[in-house]
């Protein structure tokens, strides 16, 4: 892991579950209203049957989640899910809960009810457990910037140091991923969370608490990992329960270390630049402050060695100066207090889950009334300035009533 992430991250940070797509086999269940397809092979020999999406809308209507039954015999079905469980039960997914065991069983149970699914009590006693099979799972955390304009400024940047560095990525307006081998097998993604709510095919603008969730939203920058079936294999995290409560915290700094977030350095070249930088190496750093190629200047092997020395202080010889302010996006991510916990007023409203605290327990002090009080079971006896704790037996509550009240 480098250290910008483990600079960025603390101990403990809030993970969202959004996105997650699994199915559970063994299940009797009848999809009306939707079409059905016919899978079969190269020679044309049957596969299977598969029906077309079937919408389950959620809160206020938004957030659906989309079904489909697939079959090769009578007895032999299996239910996808498609969606975000926990948005399809609160009405918003930007702030829910971190346990993917959790988004799947609660779904399980609820789709149980609601399609009058049938199946075996050891079956369904395996899907509560977590016999899930998971096929994708998104986890999302929200960075409270100063404003919209910082959430701009460093997706801007993010966006430089991804080409620069030559790795795959997709980029758009308010939006940057790192997509290798076109995300086939995972994606991370930065956006402005606030201006995709803002979208009218967001929501109900309308609607007076999805107004105010847009606002709240105005200075997020939402980064997502998007983790397919071959990478959840490479994890060995493929069922609902191999995911504990610490796991979506530790998938997340796992993958959002792979993000290219060293510094870049800025503007024209002055004697500060040379602060604390060896003078051999002093030559390289002003060719990159000039903009040359250095590929044409040194081999691999010294390229390797030179970008190993300035990486250690924070520069990233791989993408090249540039001539405006600078903005450091580790500084930024790293502020205390940035990664935006869920506002009061959304659990208020039944909008999103009531998170955990942990409990300080307190030992209860029992008072009895007189006079059936017995004495304490601890009495003092005083010698001197000492105090001396004698401890007698326990008085049994049958002999409570043959004890004779105290006079």
């Amino acid at each position: 892991m480098n250290s910008s992430a483990d600079k960025i991250l603390p101990e403990k940070f809030q993970v969202n579950v959004d996105t997650v797509r699994f199915s559970i086999k063994g299940v009797q269940v009848e999809v009306e209203g939707v079409t059905r397809m016919l899978v079969a092979d190269s020679d044309g020999a049957y596969i299977k049957t598969v029906t077309n999406r079937k919408r389950i809308p959620g809160k206020y209507g938004r957030h659906a989640l989309c079904i489909r039954v697939a079959s090769r015999s009578e007895k032999d079905k299996e239910l996808l899910v498609e969606g975000s469980p926990f948005a399809n039960h609160y009405g918003q997914n930007v702030w829910s809960r971190a346990s993917v065991k959790l988004a799947c069983t609660s779904t399980v149970q609820r789709l149980i009810r609601e399609l009058n699914i049938s199946a075996t009590p050891d079956t369904v006693a395996a899907w509560n457990s977590g016999e899930i099979e998971l096929h994708r799972v998104d986890l999302a955390v929200n960075f409270r910037l100063d404003s919209k304009q910082q959430v701009d400024e460093v997706l801007t940047q993010l966006k430089r140091q991804l080409i620069a560095t030559r790795l795959q990525c997709s980029i758009h307006a308010r939006y940057a991923a790192l997509c290798p081998r076109n995300s086939k097998q995972y994606r991370i993604a930065a956006y402005d969370k606030g201006a995709q709510l803002a979208l009218k095919s967001s929501g109900d603008h309308d609607n007076d608490s999805f107004r105010r969730l847009v606002a709240e939203c105005e200075s997020i920058l939402r980064i997502e990992v998007r983790l397919l079936r071959p990478e959840l294999q490479k994890l060995g995290l493929t069922l609902a329960r191999d995911w504990k409560p610490e796991t979506s915290r530790d998938v997340f700094r796992q993958y959002f270390a792979r993000l290219p977030l060293h510094d870049v350095s800025f503007g024209p070249l002055s004697s500060a630049d040379f602060d604390d930088t060896a003078e051999r190496m002093r030559p390289i750093l002003a060719l990159h402050k000039f903009g040359a190629d250095w590929k044409q200047i040194y081999s691999e092997r010294t390229r390797t060695r030179h970008r190993a020395y300035f990486k250690e202080r924070g520069i990233n010889l791989d993408c090249p100066n540039v001539p405006g302010p600078p903005i450091s996006l580790a500084d930024v991510l790293s502020t205390a207090g940035i990664i935006a916990k869920t506002p009061q007023w959304l659990i208020e409203a039944g909008m999103a889950p009531q998170l955990k605290r942990k409990q300080h327990h307190q030992v209860a002090t029992v008072t009895h009334p007189s006079p059936a009080v017995i004495p304490s079971k601890l009495s003092s006896e005083r010698k001197g300035t000492r105090l001396t704790l004698i401890r007698r037996a326990p008085i049994r509550a049958d002999q409570l009533d043959r004890r004779e009240p105290p006079a």
